[in-house]
């Protein structure tokens, strides 16, 4: 598991595509990888933390229920190290979203005046009165 690891820091695009494939197959249950990848979240190197999230592509997007524990260790990781990065990073689920970036959806009532939106999915305009 190290050694796939390892391997990212320094692979070209093409390996660095197929590294997280690989440590899926290695590990389908992240048994031994959620410890690998554990010591470099802990490590506050950018490099590392990032590194260490790009595996976490080769498995389902359930991996982020599954692994909450380690998923938030990774987020306040990447906060602590580099905040900038952080929020480059956040921001790509605007561009490239999965199963992790879609927010739970709104409620259908506005908390202030307790009236319910003409239509949940749509998301109010500055002035409409649902907002």
């Amino acid at each position: 598991m190290r050694l796939i690891r390892d391997a990212t820091i320094d692979a070209t695009t093409m390996v660095r595509f197929w590294l997280p494939v690989l440590l899926h197959s290695a590990d389908p249950n992240l048994a031994a990888g959620r410890v690998v990848l554990r010591e470099w979240v802990t490590s506050r190197d950018p490099k590392k933390i990032i590194a260490a999230a790009s595996l976490l592509r080769g498995f389902d997007h359930s991996v982020v229920f599954l692994e909450h524990e380690l998923i938030a260790d990774l987020l306040v990781a990447a906060n602590g190290a580099a905040p900038s990065v952080f929020r480059i990073r956040a921001a790509s689920c605007l561009v490239s979203p999965s199963a992790a970036c879609i927010p739970a959806p709104q409620a259908n009532r506005h908390l202030a005046t307790c009236t319910t939106r003409p239509n949940p999915n749509v998301w109010p305009r500055p002035g409409d009165p649902y907002c």
